[in-house]
């Protein structure tokens, strides 16, 4: 840590020195003085051996200049500039030694080198001075307010232009929506799956990608009263006729048939069998929908088919252990849990099927049911359609904790088919930004977890928007895996201790040097008679915990709309730790502009050529061409409403 050269300069020391200085330049002043003035008048000047000689000798100017003024006023004038300019340039020099001596150059990093960035350090880190043009897919984490700047300059945007993901710690309240996942809305030009708390988002981002990025525009929302929303049926995803249907209808069944909480370990074994019925049931159903030529089947109708007044569940059953029209490894699976079920106990049976019949009583909502009847768009449309799909995932403040499972099961879902291992990451054609705002409201997603190291090979990008650490760690445990993979992390002021200690210890630790000054006097003095002065060298966090959480947030006005802008952290790997100041989208008239558009009335909806169920005529198939090994287009159409 540099010490402060003004500090040492007015110190006792340095006024010793400094005095010192002015004592030498002056005498070297003096005998310029002395030399040219005798060697102008031709005297001899006698050799000065001893120091009382040099101090005598400086008087010696004084005297010729009185002795020649009258006569040799030009000579004076001449000696006299050569005598100043040898101070001006004996004081420099001095004082370039003086700075030398007091500054102490040497960096003391006993305790560590802690430091912010500066502008060089983000531009470095690929943050600043970037062409938006160029870099389509980049995102907003901040803004720079350079020190030089002038007070009332606009902040220059901080943009994170690389495949790797971002995490956000920010609080209710604390301007994230506003600084942070609008902007990016506005601004990220592919693709992008965005959970969307209250619908706020559509409203402000959905024109701006429909009108003006031509994209196809969709919002599902499974708690709307009206049928504005684009529809969505999980069953859709699973190709019957595929070797990977069981093992995606036991994915499905885990969120249809949930483990909860306290609830775990004394039901354990009747939640593993509901969920093995369950998945026997689906399968059942989808190979009867994909056998008969009908529309494909849906968790509402597989619920009405096993609840049914007109048939026994027993001779549901039955009818199960002699299914014989499907895949082999299909009709396996469903014979197997058929007789599994059979041979239980009534009493053990009626828990295992009450297990699987609550949780998926919530499909008798007919809001939900029709919501879930069919498909008006599939996964793999946000990668796969040429104009690029944003599909909104509306999730209501009410609804959040009856759907969270369905929730839950949709984002599922996505990381899922499009982390495919089926897939080559090469030929995808859009990338993908999942924007996950209040991403903790949902329950556990070990998918997403387990995916946030390999994603980027997929062409995704996870943007994910937490309250603070806790809420990760009650979920996902200590080790999570979500800071950690993000290369980009942005903080805002926390509301709780722990999320600021680990913003703390996250700014890094830095060496401090502070200066002690004791005074003594004797027990009648009134002024000291001697003081000591001493240096210590210790650790500090470069921002304290209580300076973390001291940190400036956003003013509002009466309306709780943002006046000014709060204070954020920005961490980047490989970068020392950024202070940044918040964006919100209507502090840039461009991107007010952008979100004034106004949003389409009803969600748009991909509209697909009839084909038999089970087929899906919309999933990619592969051609034929040992060459490039592309994968073809869906023919589909786009409709509103």
């Amino acid at each position: 840590m540099y010490q402060p050269f003004q500090g040492r300069l007015w110190s006792r020391r340095g006024c010793f020195f400094l005095f010192l200085l002015c004592l030498i330049s002056s005498g070297i002043a003096l005998m310029v003085v002395r030399r040219q003035l005798a060697a102008y008048l031709g005297l001899q000047l006698p050799e000065l051996q001893t120091i009382s000689d040099v101090v005598t000798s400086l008087s010696d100017s004084f005297a010729l200049t009185s002795a020649t003024a009258t006569s040799y006023p030009l000579i004076i004038v001449k000696a006299w500039s050569q005598g100043l300019l040898a101070l001006g340039v004996s004081a420099v020099s001095g004082l370039a030694l003086l700075w030398l001596a007091l500054r102490r150059i040497q960096t003391r990093d006993e305790h560590g080198t802690a430091r912010w960035a500066t502008r060089k350090d983000v531009i470095e880190a690929g943050l600043l001075e970037v062409d938006a043009q160029a870099h389509p897919h980049s995102l907003i984490v901040g803004g720079w307010q350079d020190p030089d700047a002038r007070a009332h300059d606009p902040p220059e945007y901080l943009v994170h232009t690389g495949p790797e993901s971002l995490t956000v710690f920010a609080g209710s309240g604390s301007g994230k929506t506003a600084a942070l996942v609008v902007p990016n809305l506005l601004c990220y030009e592919s693709s992008a799956f965005v959970l969307d708390i209250k619908g706020e988002l559509w409203e402000s981002t959905a024109g701006y990608r429909k009108e003006e990025l031509r994209q196809i525009v969709m919002f599902h929302d499974p708690s709307s009263e009206n049928d504005r929303g684009a529809r969505f049926n999980p069953l859709d995803e699973v190709d019957i006729t595929s070797i990977s249907a069981v093992r995606d209808v036991q994915m499905i069944a885990e969120y249809l048939v949930p483990n909860k909480g306290d609830e775990e370990n004394a039901n354990a074994h009747f939640v593993d069998a509901a969920r093995s019925l369950t998945v026997g049931v689906i399968l059942y159903e989808l190979a009867l929908s994909y056998e008969k030529d009908k529309q494909s089947t849906n968790i509402a109708s597989v619920l009405s088919r096993i609840t049914s007044p007109n048939q026994s569940f027993s001779d549901y059953l039955s009818d199960m252990q002699i299914f014989d029209q499907s895949s082999e490894s299909v009709v396996r699976v469903i014979r197997e849990i058929a007789t599994e079920m059979k041979a239980k106990e009534s009493k053990e049976f009626s828990g295992v099927l009450s297990s699987m019949t609550t949780p998926l009583s919530k499909f008798r909502d007919p809001i939900l049911a029709r919501a879930t009847e069919a498909s008006d768009f599939r996964i793999r449309d946000l990668m796969d359609q040429k104009s690029g799909v944003t599909l909104y995932l509306t999730v209501r403040p009410r609804e959040r904790d009856r759907l969270a499972d369905y929730f839950a099961l949709v984002v599922n879902l996505l990381f899922r088919e499009l982390t495919n291992e089926k897939i080559d990451a090469s030929v995808y054609r859009r990338k993908v930004l999942m924007s996950l705002d209040e991403f903790t409201s949902l329950p556990p997603l070990p998918v997403v977890s387990q995916s946030m190291d390999i994603m980027r090979s997929y062409g995704l990008k996870a943007f994910i928007v937490v309250q603070d650490i806790e809420s990760i760690n009650n979920l996902y445990g200590d080790h999570e895996t979500f800071s950690s993979n993000s290369k980009v992390r942005v903080a805002y002021t926390p509301a709780k201790l722990k999320t600021a200690e680990l913003l703390s210890s996250m700014t890094g630790t830095a060496t401090v040097t502070d200066k002690t000054v004791n005074h003594q006097r004797k027990n009648l003095d009134v002024v000291a008679t001697s003081s000591t002065e001493s240096e210590g060298i210790h650790q500090r966090p470069l921002m304290t915990v209580d300076e973390v959480m001291r940190m400036k947030i956003a003013k509002l006005d009466a309306n709780d709309r943002m006046i000014e802008a709060g204070e954020s952290l920005v961490f980047v790997k490989g970068c020392p730790p950024i202070k940044a100041i918040q964006t919100p989208y209507f502090f840039d008239d461009e991107l007010l502009r952008r979100s004034k558009i106004p949003p389409p009335e009803r969600s748009e909806r991909i509209v697909r050529a009839s084909s038999k169920p089970g087929t899906h005529p919309d999933r990619p198939r592969q051609i034929e061409d040992p060459t490039k090994g592309r994968v073809s287009v869906p023919v589909a159409e786009v409709v509103n409403g």
